[in-house]
This record gives C-alpha cells, structure tokens and sequence, in this order.
C-alpha cells in the first residue's frame, strides 16, 4: 500500500464534504458537520481497501478494523487538508 493514499482519502473526502456542504441545510449541516467527514473517509478507505496499519505490520483479528480506523485517521488528515486550501474553518 502506498502512503500517498492518506493524502489521497483526505483530499477526497475534503472535497465532497464541502460539496455536500453546498447541498444540505444549514440546520442538518451544523448537527452533522463533525460526523459526514468521518462517514465519509471511512467509505473511501474501506471502498479503497486502505489500511495504514499494513504498513507497519499490524493485522487486526477483527475484519475491516484496519479499514475503519485508517477512515478516521483520514477524517482527520481532512482537515489539514481543508485549512491548508485555505477555507474557513467548518468545525
């Protein structure tokens, strides 16, 4: 797996978020805006089959965990992402 894929997912998922942003009330938006990041990131990781703890040769017993929680370091990678383009802050 290349580390080029977190990068990848965070700019992804900064991306539709601020589109999804766009469409969705304000009133759902500001009840929702710390989870659709994360929900999204983690489709995208586990869509991608994106697992960040293959790198250092950790296996989960549990299927997809590696996936789920590689999503939310992306989530997070997000918002770097999003402040380095430049835009307001969302959360």
């Amino acid at each position: 797996m290349n580390p080029f894929g977190l990068f990848m997912i965070s700019f992804l998922t900064e991306s539709v978020v601020e589109i999804i942003k766009d469409i969705i009330p304000k009133r759902i938006w500001d009840k929702t805006k710390k989870y659709i990041p994360v929900a999204i990131s983690i489709f995208l990781a586990v869509g991608y089959k994106i697992d960040f703890f293959c790198l250092l040769e950790m296996e989960f017993s549990i299927p997809y965990t590696g996936y789920i929680l590689s999503g939310l370091i992306a989530s997070r990678g997000a918002n770097y992402v999003h402040n380095f383009l430049g835009h307001k802050k969302v959360g």
